[in-house]
C-alpha cells in the first residue's frame, strides 16, 4: 500500500482536525456544554456537527434547509426537539431560539465565492457579526 504525498497530507490534515475536536471539548471544560454549529447542513458543517456529537454535551445545528439537514445530519423531525433550528445568519430575528443558552459557537457558514460581492458580504461578514451579537445576548455568557 503506497500513499502519495498529496494523500498523506490530506490524511494528516484530517487526523489533526479530529484531534482538535477532542481539544475543543476539553477547552469547554464541561461535558454539559451546549455547542451550536451554524451552517451545519453544509459540507464542512455537517462533518463538524457529527464529530462534535460523538464527544458528549449538547450539540445543536442551525440550518437553512430542512431537506438538506435530513440528508446530511440524519435527523428525522429536524426541528428543535432534535436540536435542529432553521435560520438565516443574515436575519438576526431567526437566530434567537438556536442561540438560547449556548456555551460555544462553531461557525461553518459560507458561500462558494462565485456569488455577487453583496451576497458574500451579507453571509461572511454581516452574518458572522449577527451570530456573535446573538451569542453575546442569548448565549449562556450573555444570560449571567
Amino acid at each position: 500500500f503506497l500513499l502519495s504525498l498529496q494523500h498523506f497530507r490530506i490524511i494528516s490534515s484530517a487526523m489533526a482536525w479530529l484531534r482538535s475536536i477532542g481539544l475543543f471539548w476539553a477547552c469547554l471544560g464541561s461535558a454539559d456544554a451546549t455547542v451550536l454549529v451554524t451552517g451545519a447542513a453544509g459540507r464542512t458543517g455537517s462533518l463538524l456537527y457529527k464529530e462534535l456529537r460523538k464527544g458528549g454535551g449538547e450539540v445543536r445545528a442551525l440550518v437553512r434547509n430542512v431537506t438538506q439537514a435530513r440528508e446530511r445530519l440524519g435527523c428525522s423531525a429536524c426541528d428543535s426537539s432534535e436540536g435542529i433550528f432553521v435560520g438565516d445568519v443574515t436575519d438576526v430575528s431567526s437566530l434567537t431560539a438556536a442561540f438560547d443558552g449556548v456555551d460555544a459557537l462553531a461557525i461553518a457558514v459560507g458561500v462558494y465565492g462565485t456569488e455577487a460581492e453583496k451576497i458574500v458580504k451579507a453571509v461572511e461578514w454581516i452574518g458572522v457579526k449577527n451570530q456573535l451579537q446573538v451569542l453575546l445576548k442569548g448565549g449562556s455568557q450573555g444570560k449571567r
